[in-house]
């Protein structure tokens, strides 16, 4: 075995690992990638505890500050998600990246902590989240983020925050696919022209290469389920179109029943003026009539009053004579007799007068 195999299998202890990179030379071209090497052989290695990693983290980001993202991305992806003796370097890497959002906006990420798992919409919250995010980072004067070390801390505190948000299956599994898809159609933007390129390109390199299976998964693993969303989406829209068809139908015929209406109303309006004029004609003949009638009425009073008083005139004329004559007369007859004559002649005259009254 070569001397240089025996160095590769040899194991080393935190303080010797701290030491390999603390003897990187200062002139070497990638001294970046030289840390990230002796730090996979050294977290490779058994037995290697969760505490040893993360001072070999914090000696790598005191030595390279600008790459302090790189390195925890490095880390998050080369870790368990599932593993429990890797938990504190887990809670060190997300911790790091929360502060950093934190200190964008710090009232935003808490609020969409609190309120991520009572949202019935993932996928927008987590998009809205990153959008603002974005917006505030391009905004700041200090501490603003690249693109190449804003969205490897927002997609790991974004993973830290389904997490805790969501502690039991299911809906972990569930929220943590909402947020992929949402991090990739947000974060992940392409050209028409690299689209185009893609296209009858990607796919064939991977046959080629005998990457078929794992890189096929790789690109359609968040849109597992789209076919059956899109038909559920299209069997959805063809209900929502018949009920608009049936609404419009509804519609048409209601527009057809107003029309009708509208030319009844304006033909009751035409019959209404019509009988509003013949009602004035009648009350203005009931009026001219009623005057005749009074008139009328005036008129034979006047003449049934002239004849009763000419009728008396002339009874009192050709009467009165008589009862004149009757009463002088009435002396001669016997005693008995005369206060009853007398009373008829009074009542003749009485008679008389009243005619002429009347």
């Amino acid at each position: 075995m070569s001397e240089e195999s025996k160095k590769v299998i040899e194991t080393i202890d935190i303080n010797e690992a701290i030491k390999l990179v603390d003897e990187i030379p200062s002139e070497k071209k990638n001294r970046f990638g030289e840390f990230l090497k002796i730090f996979d052989r050294f977290q490779k290695q058994k037995g290697t505890g969760s505490e040893e990693i993360i001072a070999l983290m914090t000696k790598g980001i005191a030595v390279f500050p600008e790459s302090e993202i790189k390195i925890l991305i490095h880390v998050f992806a080369r870790i368990k998600l599932s593993s429990i003796s890797m938990k504190p370097v887990k809670d060190f890497v997300e911790e790091k990246c929360t502060t950093k959002m934190r200190l964008i906006d710090s009232d935003l990420v808490s609020e969409f902590t609190l309120n991520l798992n009572k949202s019935n919409d993932i996928t927008g919250s987590v998009s809205e989240l990153i959008n603002s995010i974005k917006t505030k980072n391009e905004r700041m004067v200090e501490g603003k983020l690249s693109t190449e070390d804003l969205f490897p801390s927002l997609y790991i505190f974004l993973v830290s925050s389904v997490k805790n948000s969501f502690r039991y299956e299911p809906k972990r599994t569930e929220a943590l696919l909402d947020m992929e898809r949402a991090f990739v159609e947000e974060a992940i933007s392409i050209n028409e022209k690299e689209m185009k390129y893609a296209i009858c390109h990607n796919i064939p390199q991977l046959m080629a290469r005998g990457q078929y299976k794992k890189g096929i998964a790789s690109m359609c693993y968040l849109y597992y389920d789209f076919k059956p969303i899109c038909n559920a989406q299209e069997s959805t829209i063809n209900q929502k179109n018949k009920i608009i068809a049936d609404l419009n139908t509804s519609v048409d015929e209601k527009n057809t029943q107003i029309r009708e209406l509208k030319i009844l109303c304006s033909e009751l309006s035409e019959d209404k003026e019509k009988l509003t004029k013949e009602l004035l004609k009648k009350a203005d003949e009931k009026e001219q009539a009623e005057d005749r009638l009074e008139f009328e009425t005036n008129r034979i009073e006047r003449q049934y009053q002239s004849q009763n008083q000419g009728l008396a005139k002339k009874y009192n004329n050709i009467l009165g004579l008589e009862i004149d004559g009757i009463e002088d007369i009435i002396p001669f007859l016997p005693e008995n007799a005369q206060s009853a004559v007398q009373e008829r002649v009074d009542r003749m005259r009485q008679v008389i007068k009243e005619i002429g009254d009347a």
